[in-house]
């Protein structure tokens, strides 16, 4: 699919996740934003580019974005790093510095990376995000449906990916903040 994309002569790819139905799919803003940075770094393919939202009233079900930095051959190297909502520490999305929120920025789950970073950045995603959840089932001895009641234990697991974790392996994570 990949080299496909490049016979065709497209150089980035706009990425978002399904769980947000008020994505402005698309956006110029943010495509203009993303060609624009990827053109200014030494290295566009070990960039990328996502949409965020500055977070007013914690807490909000966004996965929140951040930097980490790690020493390398001697020189402190900063990655973009995004905590999912349900993964992060309770008090994380409402820390204060100062009296302002100190994670202020929540993913859209928008991005916009090369092609060519594409299948790399992807290969290196091992990391699992689990989510326990109460889900409808079927009762094995009567095969009835059981609806789960409200605010009931956990009755399933759900193990996914995220297209988020590509920015910690990205050189570089430039996000652009509405709202």
């Amino acid at each position: 699919l990949m080299s496909e994309l490049k016979v065709r002569g497209v150089d980035y790819m706009y990425v978002c996740g399904a769980d947000n139905p008020s994505v402005k799919v698309l956006d110029p803003a943010f495509l203009g934003f993303s060609s624009h940075h990827h053109s200014l770094v030494r290295d566009p393919t070990d960039c990328v580019c996502i949409k965020g939202l500055y977070i007013r009233a914690p807490p909000e079900p966004l996965a929140i974005l951040g930097s980490t930095e790690t020493k390398l051959k001697g020189q402190y190297i900063s990655r973009g790093i995004l905590v999912e909502a349900n993964e992060a520490p309770a008090d994380l999305s409402t820390r204060k510095s100062k009296n302002r929120i100190v994670f202020n920025v929540g993913s859209l789950n928008q991005y916009c990376i090369t092609t060519d970073s594409c299948l790399p950045l992807l290969q290196t995603l091992t990391q699992w995000h689990l989510k326990r959840m109460s889900v409808p089932a079927l009762h094995r001895r009567t095969g009835k449906f059981i609806e789960p009641k409200p605010h009931s234990e956990p009755n399933a697991v759900h193990l996914s990916r995220n297209l988020g974790d590509i920015c910690q392996e990205a050189g570089r994570t430039l996000a652009l903040v509405v709202g």
